[in-house]
């Protein structure tokens, strides 16, 4: 075996390892959230099924390599790999955005014309889709040349034709399916912004070098690695989201408690308008200083009546300090397909006010007293 098939061969399984241990622990994330395997959603078992064509795109991207056996018999069988690559690579990217859409149906379906544009994105991603398909085999006809050691068409040796298509719609699709659910993101949400924008740009670009080697350097196995890292980088973008939960589970206390020192958790959170911790106990200090100043008879009173509030529990209300940086969902055992994952649900709604302040203004109401 060569330098090159070496390499591809170390790189692409490395990467196929990658993308299949996402798939596996989105799915036992998901199974111990729905309480069973059994309570998998259509998403998720669509995802397992993308492990299929994404084995098949590894596979035949290290028997695309004409030289690993240099014969006329090896030659024929390498461009067969190379011909099922194109449909195998394809079906692995769309498969991912079709999860995507699946999900954005359960998460975006809170208004008509929210519905309306996934419907459109829907229906644009399944028709290019079916354009890919239907094209690659009408570029070069016939398509037995497409595995002939000498093709008497010449579109039957470059891929040209089909490349140009195939990056224009991918880039399209990527793109929608990127664009489509910022828009229900909530502002304060800008770390997530970035790395949902962030893995995107590496889809496209990745997209983008596979088909740009396939138009510059045919010859070169470049490309090859670029199709197994753009279905990687799509299967990371798709399920890291899921992962939280799973994560939160499996990490042990003291790193939970390190991790909440350094305002790391949860990280899609905003701290804008969480007071610091001295500044909370600046207005309590402040606080019990004006009832000093106050009369006995005042002072005992207001004691009285804070003396039956109960007092915080402080690894209970004092969670955006000191508690784990996320809990992991409550498992649900009956959920409707139409249900959004309860795992995203951080994700796409505002963060709550901070327990703390909540109950410091519930003790300033409730020790207000009329001074006459």
């Amino acid at each position: 075996m060569s330098t090159s098939a070496t390499a591809l061969a170390v790189g692409s399984w490395t990467l196929y390892a990658l993308g299949a241990c996402l798939i596996l622990s989105r799915t036992i994330s998901r199974a111990i959230t729905l309480g069973s395997f059994a309570g998998l959603q259509l998403d998720d078992w669509m995802m397992v099924l993308v492990l299929i064509p994404f084995t098949g795109t590894v596979f035949c991207a290290n028997g695309a390599i004409s030289n690993i056996e240099p014969t006329v018999l090896g030659t024929t069988a390498a461009l067969k790999m190379r011909f099922a690559l194109e449909e195998l690579q394809v079906t692995t990217s769309w498969l991912v955005k079709t999860c995507l859409l699946i999900l954005y149906r359960r998460i975006l379906s809170t208004s008509r014309r929210k519905r309306q544009i996934l419907a459109c994105a829907s229906a644009f991603c399944f028709l290019s889709y079916l354009a890919i398909l239907i094209l690659l085999p009408l570029w070069c006809l016939p398509v037995t040349d497409y595995w002939a050691v000498a093709p008497t068409n010449a579109k039957c040796t470059s891929y040209r034709d089909h490349s140009i298509l195939t990056l224009t719609l991918s880039i399209a699709t990527t793109l929608s399916i990127l664009v489509l659910p910022l828009p229900s993101i909530p502002t304060p949400r800008r770390f997530l912004l970035g790395v949902l924008l962030l893995l995107g740009l590496f889809v496209l670009v990745s997209g983008i070098l596979a088909r740009y080697y396939v138009l510059a350097r045919p010859a070169s196995s470049v490309y090859l690695i670029w199709y197994v890292a753009e279905s990687t980088l799509t299967i990371l973008f798709a399920n890291l989201p899921f992962l939280s939960s799973l994560v939160s589970s499996t990490t042990p206390n003291r790193v939970r408690h390190f991790s909440s020192g350094l305002s790391l958790s949860r990280w899609p959170r905003s701290y804008k308008n969480t007071p610091p911790l001295r500044a909370q106990r600046e207005r309590l200090d402040s606080t019990a200083a004006s009832i000093s100043t106050l009369s006995p008879v005042r002072s005992q009173q207001l004691c009285s009546v804070a003396s039956t509030v109960s007092p915080p529990d402080v690894e209970d209300v004092w969670g955006d300090t000191s508690a784990p940086p996320s809990i992991p969902p409550t498992p649900i055992h009956k959920l409707s397909p139409s249900d959004p994952p309860p795992e995203l649900e951080v994700y796409w709604t505002m963060r709550r006010p901070s327990a703390l302040n909540a109950d410091l203004e519930k003790m300033g109401k409730e020790t207000q007293w009329p001074l006459r």
